[in-house]
Order: structure tokens, then sequence, then C-alpha cells
């Protein structure tokens, strides 16, 4: 029946029914076979596209972890040899109780030898607390000939550990004498112990 009504039809509409059977095919088989793979293949763009973006993440990450780790070992580094600048509580108790033997040492004659309270502002005080690094000073007071104060000022820097000198004021005693007055004012830096103190 379906052969004698396809018979019946004239040419022209025969060979539409006959495109739109094959139009019908291609979309069944597009459906059925082609688009699964036009969508794989976009889904595995997608996925190289995305594996890309990883990768080149991976690389800025991995290039800020190299330079990061390359900051911590100069970090390091300038840590160690800060450290070694440090005076440890018995070493900074000892250098300011030889305060008085290297003065005579120089032949320098002692004024005064007077321990300065931490004079650090209420920021560095809260930096040496949180570093357990304390700063400990005195000023220290001695006459004598230009030549040994000035051996003086150079013993305090042959130290094995870093003494800084903040201030050195020299006045001379009087215009007949070639002794002078030198005021130093001494600091040094030093761990403190567990107890919280430094000296």
């Amino acid at each position: 029946m379906l052969a004698g009504s396809f018979a019946k039809l004239n040419r022209s509409s025969r060979n539409a029914f006959c495109a739109a059977i094959i139009i019908i095919a291609v979309i069944a088989v597009y459906s059925q076979i082609v688009a699964p793979h036009v969508t794989y293949l976009f889904a595995l763009r997608q996925y190289k596209s995305a594996l890309d973006r990883t990768a080149a993440k991976r690389s800025v990450i991995e290039n800020k972890v190299k330079i990061n780790k390359k900051k911590l070992e100069e970090l390091n580094g300038q840590f160690a040899r800060f450290q070694n600048t440090l005076f440890v509580p018995q070493e900074a108790e000892e250098f300011f109780g030889n305060l008085r033997t290297l003065s005579l040492k120089t032949n320098c004659s002692i004024y005064s030898l007077d321990f300065i309270a931490s004079a650090a502002s209420p920021e560095d005080r809260q930096a040496e607390e949180a570093s357990d690094i304390a700063a400990e000073r005195a000023m220290l007071s001695v006459a004598g000939v230009y030549d040994n104060v000035i051996k003086l000022v150079e013993s305090f820097q042959m130290q094995p550990r870093k003494v800084w000198i903040e201030s050195l004021k020299m006045e001379s005693l009087n215009d007949d004498s070639p002794q002078i007055k030198c005021d130093i004012n001494i600091k040094i830096y030093s761990m403190r112990d567990k107890g919280g103190s430094s000296l």
C-alpha cells in the first residue's frame, strides 16, 4: 500500500519525499554517531584548556615557592649572622661586670658606671618582648689621656659579641692636663633567658 502510494506521486513529490527520508536519516546518524563524538571532542578541548591553566598556575606557584625558599634561606643566614652578635644572659652579666676591669687595663679612671633602664619606645619594647631579645645599656664615664680612652673604646669593639657605642662625649678636664673626661653610652643586645629577663 505504501509502495502504491509512492508510485502515484509525481516526480517532484517523490523527490521531496526521498529528500525528507535522507534528511531524517542524516539527522538520525548525526544524533547517534556524530553528535556524541563532537561532544566528546568539545569536552576534551575544555579538559585540555583546564589542564593548561592548571599547569600555568602550578608553574607560577612553583616559581613563588622557589623565590620564597630563597628568601627564607637568606633570612636564615642573616638571622644566624645576627644571632652571633647577641650576648647570652651570662655573657651580658660578664661584659657589664668587666667594664671596670677593661677601664683599668687601659689606664682609664672610672668616674661612674650607671646601668640605664630601657628607654625604648613602646613599639621597640613590644618588638623586644616578641623576639626574646633585649637591649641592655650602660653609661660609663672615665678619665684618661686620649690614647688610653681610644684603647678603651677599641676594646669594646674587639669583644666576641657586638657592642654598640650609642654616643661618646669627650671634654678636657682642664687646660693644663692632658687628661680628658669621656662619657660612653654602651648598648648590647642579649637573648632573654626562659624566665623572661636578660640580666
